[in-house]
């Protein structure tokens, strides 16, 4: 009886441990990889992705293709030659490998062969820049704009190069005793130091930094500074893949290592002590393949990704004192929550650009949710305009995304509110040529950030607009009411505004009932003082205040909103 206990302990045990899936999320998803049905004749091969379809050009000659990573087709492009890279670019396939051999393919099914010009061993190809690169031995570079012709490139080094990426405009390829060069257009190449003789086999970009691996892994920001991070990883590293935020390099013994900066790394279970030569990510998950044409293969893993209805907003000609407006939506199209951490406005004329309705600051975007923020341009001065508005997020792969601002300025009424009918402003009219001008600026953010965000500062705004045309007339043809204007309201104004927009809430809370008596008193002085008959500034005024637009739009919600500010 006591035997048979133990025996059921040790099975249930075998369950939970080695059974039942973990809980962890991405580390569940990079810690079991399942083991697919081995490529035909048993022969390694390396993997790619592109245009939607997996591609594995393999030693025997073969080339595999699959759209999903488990169900794969054997392709013979019938040269009999070993293959050992394959890149997608410019509409088309591009394979390499023994002899100078070059394939190519518009889908992945029918390759044609591509004279190089070459009869040494290329082992590595990737796009960018409009051109494919591929490397191989003693230092070989040929260039390609579609695959097709192909020329050589001296390379300074005859070193053999084992493997090229490209990233933030830069080709980087490493090769044999540490050789590292880079090219920002394939044509010139320059050797970087490397701090390592070991040979380089692989090498990927994301998150802004190249990773090479082989003899050990190092890092770079741009393809010439590099820094050693293998030092405790005694390991021979073959290949490496960047995709939903991580690196994954691959390495004898079936070690799988995996970052997500580059710089710390976490060995990884993968089932297997075959060598593992090449790695790919494509549809949010990971294949590797390796000797006797193992494939593993990981399940998806989660990552956020963020997108913008449009990369770039022109809100052509404003005239001055008119503003235009326009929504952009940022959307989650990942498959984990996207976290908006903060939205800015950078650039020669950040001034004359803001936002408001913003739904989007500090948002967590679910996949498939979305939110909006609407840009406004208020052009301070005539001319063309340009900003940038910065996306902050935890999208991995763009952790900022831009949106490039541009706008003209034209003749007209001076700065008013958004929604008004562009004519006379009362404190712009009054600031003319006194030189306190550069205050509008405090006073339209502060209208934008605080009033415009409540009812109550709404029904301000408006009911400021309509009866502004009125007032600016009445002071335009003298200066004296102007400068009044300006040194009693506008600089006392421009004060409070800033100190609102820098100060805690329950300050601000203070400030706005203070403004709204300091208003009052105010206009109810300037009803009361002499004015020239012409003037109906203060039959204006006086009707102003009895119909009480300011007083008795005052309610609980915006108390609510001033005191959450």
């Amino acid at each position: 009886m006591k035997t048979e206990r133990t025996f059921l302990w040790l099975r249930l045990l075998f369950f939970l441990f080695f059974i039942l899936p973990s809980v962890d999320g991405l580390g569940d998803s990079l810690d079991r990889w399942q083991a697919r049905a081995p490529f035909f004749e048993g022969a390694p091969v390396k993997i790619l992705y592109g245009n939607g379809i997996f591609i594995a050009p393999g030693e025997s000659g073969a080339i595999y293709t699959s759209t999903d990573g488990e169900e794969w087709k054997e392709r013979s492009p019938g040269t009999g030659q070993a293959l050992w890279d394959a890149a997608y670019g410019s509409g088309a396939f591009v394979a390499v490998g023994k002899g100078g051999t070059i394939l190519t393919s518009p889908d992945g099914e029918k390759w044609t062969r591509s004279d190089s010009g070459a009869h040494l061993d290329l082992h590595g190809v990737a796009y960018g820049a409009e051109i494919f690169v591929a490397v191989g031995n003693s230092g070989l570079i040929l260039t390609s704009p579609d695959g097709l012709t192909w020329s050589a490139k001296d390379s300074g080094t005859h070193q053999g190069l084992k493997q090229i990426a490209f990233g933030d405009g830069t080709f980087v390829a490493v090769g044999e005793k540490g050789t590292i060069l880079t090219s920002a257009d394939g044509e010139a190449w320059t050797e970087r130091k490397s701090s390592t003789g070991g040979d380089l086999k692989g090498i990927a970009f994301g998150r802004k930094t190249f990773v090479a691996v082989g003899e050990t892994i190092l890092t770079s920001s741009n393809g010439a500074a590099w820094t050693d991070k293998g030092a405790r990883t005694n390991h021979r590293f073959f290949g490496i893949a960047y995709g939903s935020g991580v690196f994954a390099a691959v390495a004898d013994n079936g070690i799988i290592f995996t970052s997500s900066d580059g710089s710390e790394w976490t060995p990884r279970d993968s089932g297997t002590h075959l060598t593992l030569y090449g790695i790919a990510h494509g549809k949010e998950k990971f294949l590797a393949s390796g000797e006797k044409g193992i494939l593993l293969q990981t399940q998806p893993v989660p990552s956020p990704r963020i997108s913008v209805s449009s990369t770039s907003l022109d809100f052509g000609s404003v005239s001055l004192g008119e503003s235009s407006s326009t929504n952009l939506t940022v959307r989650n199209t990942g498959t984990a929550n996207l976290i908006i951490r903060q939205i800015t406005f950078s650039g020669a004329n950040t001034l004359d650009f803001g936002s408001r309705n913003d739904t989007c600051g500090g948002a967590t975007l679910a996949p498939s949710q979305n939110c909006t923020v609407q840009i406004v341009f208020s052009p301070r001065s005539t001319g063309s305009k340009n900003a940038t508005l910065s996306i902050a997020s935890n999208d991995p792969d763009t952790p900022t995304q831009t949106v490039s601002l541009s706008g003209t300025g034209t003749d007209g009424a001076v700065i008013v509110s958004s929604g008004s009918t562009g004519s006379f402003c009362f404190i712009s009219t009054s600031v003319q040529g006194t030189g306190l001008e550069g205050y509008l600026d405090i006073l339209r953010k502060f209208r934008d950030v605080v009033l415009l965000r409540s009812h109550f500062g709404g029904t301000l705004v408006d009911s400021y607009y309509r009866h502004s045309p009125d007032l600016a007339r009445a002071i335009e043809r003298h200066d004296f009411f102007k400068k009044a204007v300006a040194l009693g309201i506008v600089y006392p104004l421009a004060g409070f505004a800033y100190v609102t927009l820098h100060t805690s809430p329950a300050e601000k809370a203070f400030l706005v009932l203070l403004m709204a008596g300091v208003m009052l008193g105010g206009w109810r002085l300037m009803g009361k003082s002499t004015w020239p008959k012409s003037f109906k500034v203060r039959s204006l005024i006086s009707q102003w205040l009895r119909r009480g637009h300011i007083i008795n739009q005052v309610n609980q919600g915006d108390v609510a909103y001033f005191l959450n500010m």
